[in-house]
């Protein structure tokens, strides 16, 4: 990537010309003819031709793709995982554009902020690269360069993929996600704001998550400088074929985020996408990017601590934080209710309860939960449903897809059966 931004027009054109080679003029009949049950699915070339351009445009158009890797039942078989690699495989910039932009963030070039520096970018992703660094002082950094121009990028980006999504099905509720997304990037191009969240989620550190420690002397609005986290990728670590023990240990620590964020931090780590998690060899989940984090305040974390809490018990009746705030007033609102709020409390009761879920048994669990998902989020405002929900679910299918990837034995429900929500003043992550 050059060290200049590019003009938003000629970003345009580029994505035009990926989009009529995918055919996306058509995409509505290929969708349509693609249906299964109440499945959506895109055309495969299609969506391998959105996911080069959006790996060449990165900024929106990866994250957007990320988000669909969260939610790969709207893809075509086979094509979630090869979507969720986009999350760390991103064509990065050349080594000069890289220590230009460092320098100029900085205030000084690379070898004068650090020992070392590793040229060659380990690491790229929507917003910045990462290098490998040594501090003065000796310490194995990770140092994450904001790309230059990307945040004059994002609204540009933001118009183009409002017209891919106007044509999917279920436009209304993606273009939610779109705006969602959108908020999310404009904050997560604030590196300081992510040291900050960085340092506030290390209270959940434990011997079995590992969060990096920020160098402030090293962090800017436009990079940002952590302790290195080694280890794999969710997916290259099952490829070696890690044992169910293993595996359900790593998948109750990511459950466990989850939870704990909402439960001690009154935050939701909404970007549960394989590429901010690393297996390490000790057997400690690395959680490395605290870029989207959405704060709750207590009122909001008190009712979903007391809704999961509810369905652990099976109470459907009492998950207020899914249910029509005010209670059901109307008679439209108790049909939208009846056909896709209850089936949901009912879906997730089933999980909290189970002590614990198999995950290897359960082929299309997620997939029958995010169907009652969708049918809510895209009637929510004639449901009254609490505004909170829509990151809440994104938080909570990203992860439940992780777990189901790794064919793990979860009791989700354990995390809330006795933890009450924490009386420490609110916090903004």
């Amino acid at each position: 990537m050059p060290a200049r931004p590019r003009l938003p027009g000629r970003r345009s054109l580029r994505v035009a010309r990926h989009l009529a080679s995918a055919g996306l003029s058509e995409l509505r009949h290929a969708v349509g003819a693609g249906r299964r049950g109440d499945r959506v699915t895109v055309n495969e070339a299609t969506a391998r031709e959105l996911l080069r351009a959006a790996s060449e445009l990165r900024g929106t158009a990866v994250k957007f793709l990320q988000l669909l890797s969260m939610e790969s039942d709207a893809l075509p078989d086979g094509l979630g995982a090869e979507l969720s690699a986009c999350c760390h495989a991103v064509p990065p910039m050349p080594p000069g554009a890289a220590r230009d932009a460092l320098a100029n963030a900085l205030g000084r070039p690379a070898h004068e902020a650090f020992a070392a520096f590793n040229d060659h970018a380990f690491a790229a992703a929507s917003i910045g690269q990462v290098h490998r660094a040594t501090s003065h002082d000796g310490r194995d950094v990770a140092v994450k360069i904001q790309y230059p121009g990307v945040r004059e990028q994002i609204a540009s980006d933001v118009r183009i993929i409002r017209r891919i999504v106007r044509r999917l099905p279920d436009a209304a509720y993606h273009l939610q996600l779109t705006n969602t997304i959108a908020q999310r990037l404009r904050e997560e191009c604030d590196y300081l704001g992510e040291a900050e969240r960085t340092e506030r989620f290390d209270q959940l550190a434990s011997a079995d998550l590992h969060i990096p420690t920020v160098d402030w002397a090293t962090t800017t609005p436009r990079v940002l400088t952590t302790s290195f986290v080694g280890g794999q990728h969710i997916d290259a670590w099952l490829l070696s074929d890690p044992s169910q023990a293993a595996r359900d240990r790593a998948a109750t620590t990511l459950a466990g985020i989850f939870a704990a964020g909402i439960n001690r931090l009154h935050a939701v780590h909404a970007d549960a996408n394989s590429g901010n998690f690393l297996l390490e060899q000790d057997g400690r989940v690395g959680l490395i990017d605290f870029g989207c984090v959405c704060p709750l305040s207590k009122e909001d974390a008190a009712t979903l601590q007391g809704t999961f809490s509810a369905l652990r018990r099976g109470d459907t009746t009492a998950a207020a934080a899914f249910s029509p705030r005010g209670g059901l007033q109307t008679a439209e609102q108790a049909e939208l209710d009846a056909l896709h709020v209850a089936p949901f409390r009912r879906w997730l009761a089933e999980a909290m309860m189970a002590q614990p879920l198999d995950f290897s048994t359960r082929d299309g669990f997620v997939s029958e939960g995010r169907g009652h998902w969708v049918g809510m989020m895209t009637n929510r405002a004639h449901i009254g449903l609490h505004p909170s929900l829509f990151v809440v679910g994104r938080a909570l299918f990203g992860t439940w897809r992780l777990l189901e990837r790794m064919a793990a034995r979860v009791d989700l429900g354990k995390p809330w059966a006795d933890q009450p929500v924490s009386a420490s003043e609110d916090q903004q992550p």
